[in-house]
């Protein structure tokens, strides 16, 4: 939610992470920082996601045309179609509607974000890369919380070594 336009760097194919919006009851609150300090970090952008990016920002130039003046331009990636931002619940709420539309199993975003780590861990992604990617302060704090595809990994790189020293 709080990614701004000026942490994309279309040029170089990056973009940063480093400011955050918060509710505090019903106010909206942007924040000049994240949670933690490594919860800061810079991705390289995959080819789909700098496509979405691009496409939004081209939209969101039409909306400015559209709302003329009453166009709030706040510098965020993910607004309103007048500019405004969202309440930060905002996505999980969209997200159990259409959980719910769609009549799939109930899935929270932080749930979303377990898999994307084990599916980044079973395409054969480092641990440490991994830890890096999600923001963890430590790569203890990953193998903490997903210790269980660690040992998957370490069966099947054991099973590998079958008939290696035949």
């Amino acid at each position: 939610m709080g990614l701004r336009w000026e942490a994309i760097d279309f040029k170089n194919n990056t973009l940063k992470i480093n400011h955050t919006i918060v509710a505090n009851g019903s106010l909206i609150v942007a924040k000049d920082s994240t949670k933690t300090k490594s919860s800061n970090r810079q991705y390289v952008m995959p080819a789909d996601v700098r496509n979405m990016l691009l496409a939004l920002r081209e939209k969101q130039a039409e909306n400015k045309k559209l709302f003329g003046k009453k166009y709030i331009d706040i510098g965020y990636v993910f607004v309103k179609e007048d500019g405004s931002e969202y309440y930060p619940k905002y996505p999980q709420q969209e997200l159990l509607k259409m959980i719910k539309r769609e009549h799939l199993p109930h899935k929270t975003f932080h749930a979303l974000r377990h898999g994307c780590v084990t599916a980044m861990l079973d395409r054969a992604q480092t641990m440490k890369d991994v830890s890096e990617w999600v923001g963890h302060s430590s790569i203890k704090i990953t193998m903490d919380l997903y210790a269980h595809i660690d040992k998957k990994r370490k069966a099947e790189t054991a099973k590998a070594m079958e008939g290696l020293l035949d």
